[in-house]
């Protein structure tokens, strides 16, 4: 096992405590350890079906075995798929045990603490996820062999460690779970959208996109639909989103370079111009969704 499998283990292990510190009042121990291990294990699968999936066409048309999906030396895994399928199962698994809807929000700590540890360990351990060629900003950047480029990593790390930083002072001062598991999913997505749109890899690609930015746009814009429906809203959500969906593909041909920026003056600022956009324009939709409130928590079943 190399440092990258030793560093996931740990954050793991640490999230898998965390949900255990969490769930001690409510479902209980015996339940939060089965809690724990379905979205672990679900986790993991979908992190690795989901990268086996995008790159089928190597795996397949190159191994020539869909027996390389157990190949986990060789390959990935997906941030996306480890994400979904530990909320999913756990969604299943608190179906299963009858669990009350704010029991799964013990959830929403330990998802941002370990997307926040496996992007770090993206850069420590694997030194991938270099971004776009940046010369000022020294501490953000990492050399590479003509000169300095964006470290996108760290600074995905740094805000989803903000984030779950926020949801412990929250949990602090109002004695409850900080926040709905599907707000920090929401949030998460719309970090990811922006974040991943900085990468310069060349993992999971669809053309120029990257197919991990569209999964977590899709999971933001689901969740958004979701509020509507439950707020019978349901066509102003599909149309904020698709709307949110076409600037983020004109911002998205724009930093391709087939848009050129307004004004002849700021063409050497191009990228950050279109990124400023591109930051407002989540913003607007994190704030549209904030807006739709919360409906009252009821003692209902997963």
């Amino acid at each position: 096992m190399n440092g990258y499998g030793i560093g996931l283990a740990a954050a793991l292990a640490m999230c898998a405590g965390l949900v255990l510190l969490l769930t001690r009042r409510g479902p209980g121990l015996h339940r939060g350890l089965l809690l724990c291990g379905v979205s672990a294990a679900g986790g993991l699968l979908a992190a690795r079906l989901v990268y086996w999936l995008g790159a089928a066409d190597f795996f397949i048309g190159r191994v020539h075995s869909a027996g390389s999906f157990f190949w986990w030396t060789d390959g990935g895994f997906s941030l996306f798929g480890a994400v979904a399928g530990a909320a999913g199962a756990a969604w299943l698994a608190g179906r299963r045990m009858k669990l009350p809807v704010r029991d799964l929000d013990a959830l929403a700590l330990p998802v941002m603490l370990f997307a926040a540890e496996e992007r770090l360990l993206e850069w420590t351990a694997c030194g991938l996820d270099f971004g776009m060629r940046l010369e000022s900003l020294a501490w953000l950047t990492v050399p590479d062999e003509f000169g300095r480029v964006l470290n996108v990593a760290l600074i995905e790390a740094i805000l989803l460690a903000a984030m779950a930083g926020g949801l412990l002072w929250r949990m602090k001062h109002r004695r409850e779970h900080s926040i709905r598991l599907r707000d920090a999913l929401f949030m998460l997505g719309l970090v990811e959208t922006l974040m991943i749109s900085m990468r310069r890899d060349t993992y999971m690609m669809w053309g120029f996109v990257h197919q991990e930015q569209l999964y977590f746009y899709l999971l933001s814009a689901g969740i958004v639909m979701l509020a509507g429906f439950e707020r019978r809203r349901l066509p102003a959500a599909v149309a904020v989103s698709l709307l949110t969906a076409g600037a983020i593909v004109f911002l998205e041909f724009a930093l391709d370079g087939r848009i050129r920026v307004p004004f002849a003056f700021m063409q050497a600022w191009a990228d950050e111009f279109w990124y400023s956009l591109f930051i407002l324009v989540l913003a607007g939709f994190a704030a549209w969704y904030f807006r739709l409130g919360r409906p009252e928590r009821e003692e209902k079943t997963v």
